[in-house]
């Protein structure tokens, strides 16, 4: 259990890197116009700081879960991590397949974040968008050649790659939308504010409404290949999960049509403020529940 405990905190500190990457480098982009009205290059420069953060929250992840799966086959305490015999079996099996795949999206990612840095600050070219895009791609690519995901149909795994590019544009737009609101507190910004979370709701719509219909088809899919007996186990935390996002819909919905349109003085912005952080909190249990699920649980015998 140890051992289990471990691997899904690797797993959940590479989620919250890397899906706080895109989701940052995507809201960099939708609120440049935004900060070169109130704050230019401060609020760049502060998302940017972010983006490295994440970065190396992300490698340390992903770098943990090959050694930890060795020890965790070993049994025998923390000697499984180093041993050279328990590393390339586990090398050679899908963990070593996915930890590749992984790396060559943290490259990706690291090349991003220098060329971000490097950029003029609000300066949004079309090659810099394409390069963030090109990175979406393979960072989804990644998580299709873990588990089963990795022997599943070409559908499967189209729906998984943007599953997790969709998620993460929700799950890291949490800290720059909470980010963005004290700002516009600070400044009394408050019609700039209101139009910049209208467009970003606009976006969401599409974007949420992709990671829901391929969460829908990959459940369907899963359920309708198991061979076997169904593990309840699993579809309970299923169902936690499924709870967790629903919650997170309610926020938004109460965000779209209720709280953004009110946005007139200091308190509106704290109103907003307050119900998107305790969005992203659910936004993580939700990352913690799915990283759970991907190391100790799964849905057939």
């Amino acid at each position: 259990m140890g051992w289990l405990a471990l691997l899904s905190l690797a797993r959940l500190c590479f989620y919250l890197g890397i899906f706080g990457f895109i989701g940052l480098a995507a809201m960099r982009g939708l609120f440049s116009s935004h900060f070169s009205v109130t704050h230019p290059g401060i609020s760049e420069r502060r998302l940017l700081r972010c983006q490295w953060y994440l970065l190396g929250l992300s490698v340390l992840g992903a770098a943990a879960v090959l050694p930890l799966n060795a020890g965790m086959m070993l049994d025998d305490g923390l000697a499984g991590i180093t041993d050279p015999l328990m590393l390339q079996i586990a090398w050679q099996s899908t963990i070593g397949e996915q930890t590749l795949a992984r790396a060559i999206a943290l490259v990706l990612v690291f090349v991003f974040t220098v060329w971000m840095s490097l950029s003029k600050a609000g300066a949004w070219s079309l090659l810099l968008k394409t390069g963030l895009v090109i990175t979406a791609m393979v960072i989804g690519w990644s998580f299709t050649r873990s588990g089963h995901s990795a022997a599943t149909s070409v559908l499967a795994q189209l729906c998984v790659a943007v599953h997790v590019v969709m998620a993460g544009w929700w799950v890291g737009s949490f800290y720059p939308l909470i980010r963005l609101c004290r700002l516009s507190t600070e400044t009394s910004q408050y019609e700039a504010l209101r139009n910049t979370l209208h467009t970003y709701g606009n976006q969401a719509a599409l974007w949420v409404g992709l990671l829901l219909f391929s969460g829908g088809v990959l459940l369907t899919l899963l359920i309708l290949n198991v061979s076997g007996e169904v593990n309840t186990i699993y579809l309970w935390v299923m169902g936690v999960k499924l709870l967790l996002v629903c919650g997170m819909l309610s926020f938004a919905a109460h965000h779209k049509w209720k709280l953004v349109g009110s946005i007139t003085s200091m308190h509106d912005c704290d109103k907003v403020r307050k119900s998107i952080t305790a969005e992203a909190v659910v936004g993580v249990l939700v990352l913690a529940v799915t990283a759970t699920l991907t190391n100790s649980i799964g849905i057939a015998h």
